[in-house]
Protein backbone atom coordinates (compact mmCIF):
# COMPACT_ATOMS: atom_id res chain seq x y z
CA UNK A 1 0.00 0.00 0.00
CA UNK A 2 0.96 3.87 -1.25
CA UNK A 3 1.80 6.45 1.84
CA UNK A 4 0.46 9.27 -0.83
CA UNK A 5 2.14 11.93 1.57
CA UNK A 6 5.53 10.83 0.55
CA UNK A 7 4.53 10.55 -3.46
CA UNK A 8 5.49 14.20 -4.70
CA UNK A 9 3.49 15.64 -7.86
CA UNK A 10 3.92 18.68 -9.05
CA UNK A 11 5.58 20.28 -5.73
CA UNK A 12 2.53 18.64 -3.61
CA UNK A 13 2.10 15.09 -2.53
CA UNK A 14 -0.15 12.91 -4.05
CA UNK A 15 -2.21 12.87 -1.15
CA UNK A 16 -2.80 16.66 -1.65
CA UNK A 17 -3.88 16.04 -5.64
CA UNK A 18 -6.19 13.29 -4.27
CA UNK A 19 -7.74 15.38 -1.58
CA UNK A 20 -7.89 18.74 -3.60
CA UNK A 21 -9.75 16.55 -5.71
CA UNK A 22 -12.49 14.79 -3.67
CA UNK A 23 -11.41 11.03 -4.09
CA UNK A 24 -9.66 10.81 -0.51
CA UNK A 25 -13.11 9.46 0.44
CA UNK A 26 -13.47 7.04 -1.62
CA UNK A 27 -9.96 5.79 -1.20
CA UNK A 28 -10.07 5.08 2.25
CA UNK A 29 -11.29 1.56 3.31
CA UNK A 30 -14.20 1.54 6.05
CA UNK A 31 -15.58 -1.85 7.52
CA UNK A 32 -14.92 -5.38 5.75
CA UNK A 33 -14.63 -5.53 2.33
CA UNK A 34 -15.01 -9.05 -0.06
CA UNK A 35 -12.32 -9.34 -2.38
CA UNK A 36 -14.02 -11.88 -3.75
CA UNK A 37 -17.57 -9.67 -4.76
CA UNK A 38 -15.26 -6.73 -6.03
CA UNK A 39 -13.94 -8.78 -8.16
CA UNK A 40 -17.26 -10.28 -9.14
CA UNK A 41 -18.40 -7.07 -10.09
CA UNK A 42 -15.62 -5.90 -12.24
CA UNK A 43 -15.32 -9.58 -14.04
CA UNK A 44 -19.16 -8.70 -14.82
CA UNK A 45 -18.20 -5.33 -16.13
CA UNK A 46 -16.78 -7.22 -19.38
CA UNK A 47 -19.43 -8.78 -20.25
CA UNK A 48 -21.23 -6.06 -21.26
CA UNK A 49 -22.52 -6.45 -25.19
CA UNK A 50 -23.40 -2.90 -25.93
CA UNK A 51 -20.78 -0.86 -23.67
CA UNK A 52 -22.76 2.23 -25.24
CA UNK A 53 -25.68 1.43 -23.80
CA UNK A 54 -27.48 4.16 -21.59
CA UNK A 55 -28.18 1.43 -19.17
CA UNK A 56 -26.36 -1.69 -18.09
CA UNK A 57 -27.70 -4.68 -16.27
CA UNK A 58 -25.15 -6.28 -14.07
CA UNK A 59 -24.94 -9.35 -11.65
CA UNK A 60 -22.78 -9.85 -8.85
CA UNK A 61 -23.42 -13.14 -6.51
CA UNK A 62 -26.98 -13.46 -8.11
CA UNK A 63 -28.22 -10.50 -7.69
CA UNK A 64 -29.05 -7.88 -10.97
CA UNK A 65 -29.08 -4.16 -10.26
CA UNK A 66 -29.21 -1.60 -12.96
CA UNK A 67 -25.84 0.81 -13.91
CA UNK A 68 -25.27 3.71 -15.81
CA UNK A 69 -23.31 6.37 -16.22
CA UNK A 70 -25.48 8.98 -14.87
CA UNK A 71 -25.82 6.53 -11.62
CA UNK A 72 -21.84 6.59 -11.14
CA UNK A 73 -21.63 10.12 -11.66
CA UNK A 74 -24.43 10.90 -8.65
CA UNK A 75 -22.73 8.30 -6.46
CA UNK A 76 -19.25 10.32 -7.16
CA UNK A 77 -20.89 13.78 -6.20
CA UNK A 78 -20.68 14.65 -10.09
Amino acid sequence: MANFEVLRYQCGSIGDVLEDQGWIGYLKREGLTSVDLVWEFYAALLDFVDIDAQVWSVIVCGVTFLLSADILARFLGM
